[in-house]
């Protein structure tokens, strides 16, 4: 038999599933009695060890949200809210949902943002500084997260958002001209917008 898992482990596991709010008292022990309960895939694995467990990831973070849900945890009310990454009075202080912590910390991380959506979070929620996640995704300059861009619009994020004076989808077209990630994403907005607006008008 194998040895238990200590309260430190199981906050380490919280912390990696849930970055922007970890879990803490009775959500977190929700959290150990599922994972000691059968859960077998591990947060801490990096994406090509991870990749065969990614339908279980699914399954399993959709029931624990739900489970938290249907105990009157409010589990799945963290999705939507801001939450706090610095200290009390902290000038430098960042307010996230998890989608916008994802998009602004790992905006490659496509398969955790279209759980979040899965799981009720909202595409169009801003961060604290009122940035959307999708223009967040657009901007960042770094190869390989289109797809992440996808999951969002495909959630139903709104392209036509305005930050800083300007659409989501002009800042997509603007970036796309010389960033590969930003043009095919780009190429969904258009695709999203077709029946509504005119590409060329942007």
């Amino acid at each position: 038999m194998a040895d238990p898992i200590s309260d430190a482990k199981w906050k380490q596991y919280s912390v990696a599933m849930f970055p922007a709010k970890p879990l803490d008292g009775k959500l977190l022990k929700l959290l150990k009695d599922e994972l000691d309960g059968g859960f077998s895939f591990d947060p801490y694995l990096s994406e090509d060890e991870d990749e065969d467990d990614f339908p279980e990831v699914h399954n399993n973070l959709m029931k624990f949200c739900l489970l938290c849900d249907e105990k009157g945890y409010g589990g799945l009310k963290w999705l939507n809210a801001l939450h706090s990454l610095g200290r009390a009075n902290d000038e430098n202080d960042e307010f996230h949902t998890p989608l916008t912590y994802i998009a602004s910390r790992d905006p490659h991380d496509w398969k955790t943002t279209h759980l979040l959506v899965e799981m009720g979070a909202d595409p169009n929620i801003r961060d604290g500084k009122g940035e959307p996640p999708l223009n967040k995704i657009v901007m960042q300059g770094m190869g390989g997260r289109w797809r992440t861009g996808k999951a969002l619009l495909d959630g139903g994020a709104n392209p036509m958002a305005f930050y800083k004076g300007k659409a989501v989808a002009y800042w997509a077209k603007e970036c796309g001209k010389d960033d590969k990630d930003a043009e095919m994403i780009w190429n969904e907005i258009k695709e999203k917008l077709s029946h509504q607006y005119n590409p060329a008008s942007f």
